[in-house]
């Protein structure tokens, strides 16, 4: 099931849940700046690389996923009987510093678990049974692995990356925060 998730300021990002969950909203630590300059070269080929892209590097101080290039809009100016051009270009940018970051982290978590027997080259999976030798009815939590989690040991959280990350830097964007 789907669910949508966003975080306080309404920012969404889709997540897989468990059945009977039910939708989630958490709050994740935002900040959305919005920079306008003006630019003289055209923005098309930066808008087209850089759009809904994160950060795969540091950038502004933020470790990677945790900058998100939101928006790029850009409208052209004339000057002097239009031989000299200009954009006014606009990046809405937001910076997440939740633990993933853009990253999403799932948990691991399922009614069957992986044997360590094989057919057709595929690992095989049977049902996760209580102490009465009945199948789960709930998920339990897995290891990471497919394999049911032991008493005691810490939940596992299986990250995603749903975003493509670039090297933020080479848009030679100012810092505002410095």
């Amino acid at each position: 099931m789907d669910a949508l998730i966003s975080s306080s300021e309404g920012l969404p990002a889709r997540h897989s849940l468990l059945p009977g969950t039910g939708p989630v909203t958490i709050d994740l630590p935002i900040k959305t700046s919005t920079l306008d300059r003006i630019e003289y070269v055209n923005p098309n080929r930066k808008i087209d690389e850089y759009i809904h892209a994160v950060n795969s590097v540091p950038f502004w101080g933020f470790s990677p996923w945790q900058v998100w290039v939101e928006n790029i809009t850009a409208s052209e100016n004339r000057i002097l009987n239009g031989s000299a051009r200009s954009w006014n270009v606009s990046y809405d940018i937001s910076m997440n510093t939740w633990k993933y970051g853009w990253k999403t982290a799932i948990l691991d978590a399922g009614k069957v678990e992986k044997t360590d027997s094989y057919a057709q080259g595929e690992r095989l999976a049977e049902p996760i049974k209580y102490g009465n030798n009945a199948d789960v009815t709930d998920p339990v939590a897995l290891d990471g692995h497919g394999k049911k989690l032991v008493d005691g040991q810490q939940p596992v959280y299986i990250e995603f990356e749903f975003l493509g990350k670039k090297d933020l830097n080479l848009m030679h964007i100012p810092n505002p925060y410095s």
